[in-house]
Parts: C-alpha cells; sequence; structure tokens
C-alpha cells in the first residue's frame, strides 16, 4: 500500500499517488481482488459519493522547519535578540574562508589522519 505507484496509495497517504481523481469502479476492482477475511463494521470501499484526489502539496520539508520540529531549535532566530536571521550570502572562495578563519583562530587546514592499522594478531593457542 505505501509503494510509491501501489493503486491502494491514495486512499493510505496524505498526498500519495497521482493528481487524478481516483476512480470508484476501480477500488471495487481492488477490493475484489484481495484475499482477506471479511471483518465486520469496517467499510470495504469509499462511499460513492465521495471523490477522492490526492493533493498537489510536496513531500518537501525545509531542514530549518526539520530542525525546529525535531530538536525545538528555530536558526533563524538571533541568540542576543531573539529576532528573525536572514542569509544574506554565503561565502564560497577558500582564501576568503581561511582569512576569516585565521581571523577567529580557527585551522585553515584540516588535520592529520594517521593511516588505519592491522587488526591485532591474536594468538592460538593449539
Amino acid at each position: 500500500m505505501l509503494a510509491a505507484h501501489a493503486a491502494w496509495r491514495p486512499l493510505v497517504v496524505p498526498g500519495g499517488g497521482s493528481d487524478a481523481a481516483l476512480d470508484l469502479d476501480r477500488i471495487d476492482e481492488l477490493i475484489d481482488q484481495l484475499d482477506l477475511f471479511p471483518l465486520p463494521d469496517l467499510p470495504s470501499a469509499p462511499p460513492r459519493n465521495v471523490h477522492i484526489k490526492a493533493s498537489k502539496a510536496s513531500a518537501y520539508i525545509p531542514y530549518h522547519e526539520l530542525l525546529r520540529r525535531v530538536f525545538e531549535v528555530d536558526i533563524h532566530a538571533c541568540p542576543r535578540c531573539s529576532g528573525r536571521l536572514r542569509i544574506r550570502g554565503s561565502i564560497t572562495a577558500k582564501a576568503d574562508i581561511d582569512r576569516i578563519l585565521e581571523a577567529l583562530g580557527i585551522p585553515t587546514d584540516p588535520p592529520v589522519v594517521a593511516p588505519a592499522r592491522d587488526p591485532p594478531q591474536r594468538s592460538l593457542h593449539l
């Protein structure tokens, strides 16, 4: 049901499936194909007067919104005055980045990584 092209996806996932409305005859056909025990008090299909249409909303959630939801962190809040921060630009030139890091006292070269070593040899007592 949750696969990207599953016929039942629009029924269980908000915004899942295509933009076209579901064909109720197709729903009845899918229900007839199910090999399940009948469940009492559960509708087998949506009522005929309901028009089901998939949402056009995107599943994309901006990173700052994910941080706010998961960690309750607002990256757009100023730590000093709690005002709203805006991105004015980005620095991509290595020379400019090195100059800023040196002024802050942060090393500009990556740390030296030692080569991997062999695992310890286990002696066998035979």
